[in-house]
């Protein structure tokens, strides 16, 4: 296999690098393309806890930590590419299916909506439990006094 030389990272490996001089905002692509959400990928609770990339995304901007860890990072977008392509077999390979590749960046951003709005219906259920499981009558206005 021939060793490519990233112009974005400098780094010979046996993988490109993301751009992160040429196209920082490359980096969202590639996170959605692998299947992780934002929460996912730069949670620190359920996630990787690379917050620091994530102005690459967002403004186009990358950090000097961002930079240091660029290739670790491709390296491991690389190998969850490399699985992705397995699960699809070699002979499957195609240029239609690389272009289909891109609706995989679909999946999640709709689980994300998908989950604010399971919260949303969530709390609209507990409100009316907590309604109907209330000892009290509903509260009623009364009449101002008059002047």
């Amino acid at each position: 296999m021939a060793t490519l030389r990233s112009t974005a990272c400098g780094l010979n490996c046996c993988s490109p690098c993301l751009p992160s001089e040429a196209n920082p905002y490359l980096l969202g692509y590639y996170r959605l393309l692998m299947g992780y959400s934002q929460k996912e990928f730069y949670g620190r609770d359920k996630g990787f806890g690379v917050g620091y990339f994530k102005s690459m995304e967002e403004k186009g901007k990358t950090s000097k930590t961002a930079a240091a860890d660029l290739p670790d990072l491709c390296v491991a977008f690389c190998a969850t590419a490399s699985a992705l392509l397995a699960g699809v077999g070699p002979l499957r390979v195609s240029r239609e299916l690389l272009d289909d590749l891109t609706l995989l960046t679909v999946g999640p951003q709709l689980r994300g909506g998908a989950n604010n709005q399971r919260g949303t219906d969530g709390i609209v259920q507990v409100f009316e439990i907590i309604r109907r499981s209330s000892p009290m009558p509903p509260l009623r206005c009364a009449k101002a006094p008059s002047r």
